[in-house]
């Protein structure tokens, strides 16, 4: 009823969907979220979603964490403590939420 292709395809996606639901998913470093975040401000200014306000707000708040990031970094040989890294990480959670609830406030920019 079914041919050889479609047995076969089936089989190899539904191993491939096993294997990928196993795999723990790759974290990400600070820097890599850090320009993440950056460009989700980005992104929601060229949307319209983020105010030039809003978005100056952010990006200040963004511009210290980015700072405080490089500063721990040069002065812990580059890297950072288990300490500054939990530290970090609270304050860039902190400001992830704090872009979602600006860009999805009543407040837009007219287009």
């Amino acid at each position: 009823m079914f041919s050889m292709k479609t047995i076969l395809g089936g089989a190899v996606l539904a191993a491939t969907l096993a294997l990928s639901s196993t795999l723990p998913a790759q974290a990400a470093t600070p820097h890599q979220r850090i320009v993440r975040q950056h460009n989700r401000i980005v992104n929601g200014v060229d949307s319209g979603a983020l105010t030039r306000r809003e978005a100056r707000r952010m990006h200040r708040q963004h511009e210290r964490i980015r700072t405080t990031y490089w500063r721990e970094r040069a002065r812990h040989g580059g890297t950072l403590t288990p300490l500054e890294r939990m530290r970090l990480e609270r304050r860039m959670n902190h400001s992830s939420a704090k872009i979602y609830r600006m860009k999805h406030n009543m407040h837009r920019r007219p287009m």
